[in-house]
């Protein structure tokens, strides 16, 4: 299981992609932010690299993008 936390700010937007841009799955307007390796209908995603991107309110009300990447191997 993967955690989304951000310290300084309010995650309020997640989103992972595979690694041609396919997004996986999108925690918009979620309130848990946590990711279990499945895609958006359920099911397991393949092993691999995966990158997301998170949008975070600041405190001063700045909008910021965080990205990375995931790798995922069962």
């Amino acid at each position: 299981m993967l955690n989304f936390k951000v310290s300084g700010g309010v995650l309020y937007h997640a989103r992972i992609f595979d690694r041609w841009g396919k997004m996986i799955i999108d925690f918009g307007g979620d309130t848990e932010y946590s990711w279990d390796g499945n895609n958006s209908s359920g099911e397991q995603v393949d092993d691999g690299t995966y990158f997301y991107l998170l949008q975070v309110k600041m405190v001063n009300g700045e909008i910021k993008d965080v990205q990375g990447t995931v790798n995922v191997f069962r």
